[in-house]
């Protein structure tokens, strides 16, 4: 290359002379590139890991609803728990960002009872199909039957007040199966994840908070129930005995139950009214599914013990409650007082509906003294409905009796069984009440 000065004169450049030169050059330009594109790649990936590290994983509402959409989760950590003998608290939690509630309920209204729910078809997740207020957080329906909404693309929003008495610490009591769901209280998250829900032991002080709740489900079937409760200890059978018995109970209480295997209020609740005389009693209450128990009346217990993960128990005077993990009383215990036993024998198969020959009466008895250091009084069972009175059936001679005389009969007909192999017909009772 040759360069032109002003007066004239032209004189050859060393690029033009020398080879080694141009090839210097274009070997500096070449690791000025690479160097740039490496600086870009780690500035990217930085960032990357910023962003991970400072967004929350969230339930995905698009607020474009123009096209197909499905609510997806992403469960990557959001920020470090403090440790284990330190309980997270409110502060401690990260701040959610793209809520739903900016789509479905930008003006943020809380509901001064209960908690308004939003529905929604994630396939078009920006329009409420339907909202309303309910109690408690929980819904539970299969394919298109509630609001036409198909069950795999059902979505929901709630909000609403919880009032915390007191300090202390509480964690989440909940179902879900194939679902993605977050739970945020006021305005943080709590917990979110796919599929399941972990406890989220947390510590609240006495105090109002907004409890607010995306849930997104991807199943033929929906069923979601979720609340913030005091962390409950949990008993077995080898010592909830000794744990009531250290509340110095009087010498004549008695033991009553109520059970059920699911109640048909919308709202899960289960109303227990004690027709007790006043008498001291303790309270036993099983349901197979969840239920929010609900105990009235003019006695009040001395105490409570419950199953189930997920259900609840508010009751009058608010008695000291217990939470155990083994079922003593099923419902069929005293459902089955007015049934004759409804058996069937196939082929030499025998087996009875409702329980009927299940248990025997008198070891049922003897094992619920030995657990919980009381006799069974009296109480009340039912398959399915929306309350009981408790007692109606007291446990004296003449229920023993009965009891008695029914697994007699359904003994005889196990025998006949045996006996006649695959003629049903000659061992099987019309159908009863069961």
């Amino acid at each position: 290359m040759r360069v032109r000065h002003s007066d004239g004169y032209i004189e050859d450049s060393l690029w033009s002379h020398s080879k080694a030169f141009r090839v210097l050059v274009y070997v500096t330009a070449c690791l000025g590139v690479l160097i740039a594109i490496g600086f870009f790649i780690v500035i990217k990936n930085q960032r990357a890991m910023n962003a991970s590290q400072t967004s929350s994983a969230q339930v995905s509402l698009p607020l474009n609803s123009g096209g197909a959409t499905s609510a997806s989760l992403n469960s990557t950590p959001v920020t470090p728990l403090p440790k284990a003998d330190q309980p997270p608290s409110i502060n401690d939690l990260p701040l959610a960002k793209n809520t739903w509630r900016s789509t479905l309920n930008p003006a943020k209204q809380i509901p001064s009872t209960g908690f308004d729910a939003y529905y929604v078809n994630t396939n078009n997740p920006a329009v409420v199909v339907h909202k309303e207020n309910v109690p408690n957080i929980e819904i539970d329906y299969s394919y298109s039957d509630f609001h036409n909404i198909p069950s795999e693309s059902f979505g929901a929003y709630w909000i609403g007040r919880i009032k915390v008495p007191e300090d202390g610490m509480y964690e989440l009591y909940k179902r879900i199966s194939w679902a993605n769901a977050r739970v945020m209280i006021d305005g943080r998250i709590l917990t979110e994840s796919k599929d399941s829900l972990k406890e989220a032991p947390i510590f609240l002080k006495k105090g109002e908070y907004v409890l607010e709740v995306e849930f997104a489900n991807e199943w033929h079937s929906t069923n979601f129930i979720l609340a913030l409760m005091p962390v409950v200890r949990t008993y077995n059978s080898s010592n909830i005995g000794k744990a009531l018995s250290e509340l110095n109970l009087p010498a004549h209480v008695s033991l009553y139950s109520a059970s059920t295997h699911k109640t048909t209020n919308k709202d899960g609740t289960f109303n227990v009214h004690l027709d007790t005389a006043g008498e001291p009693m303790v309270l036993y209450l099983h349901s197979d599914r969840t239920v929010h128990w609900q105990v009235y009346g003019q006695t009040i217990p001395r105490a409570i013990v419950y199953t189930g993960d997920t259900s609840t128990v508010s009751s009058v005077g608010s008695p000291p409650i217990f939470k155990m993990e083994d079922v003593l009383i099923g419902h069929e215990f005293f459902s089955n007082v007015n049934n004759k036993p409804e058996c069937e024998c196939q082929s030499g198969n025998f087996r009875c509906k409702g329980g009927f020959g299940d248990a025997n009466t008198d070891k049922t008895l003897e094992n619920i003294k030995n657990i919980m250091g009381l006799n069974l009084s009296g109480g009340s069972g039912v398959h399915s409905a929306t309350h009981l009175v408790v007692p109606e059936t007291y446990v004296n001679q003449q229920f023993i009796l009965d009891a008695y005389a029914r697994s007699q009969e359904v003994e005889h007909l196990r025998r006949a069984c045996t006996l006649a192999g695959s003629n049903a017909n000659n061992v099987s009772h019309p159908p009863s009440h069961y």
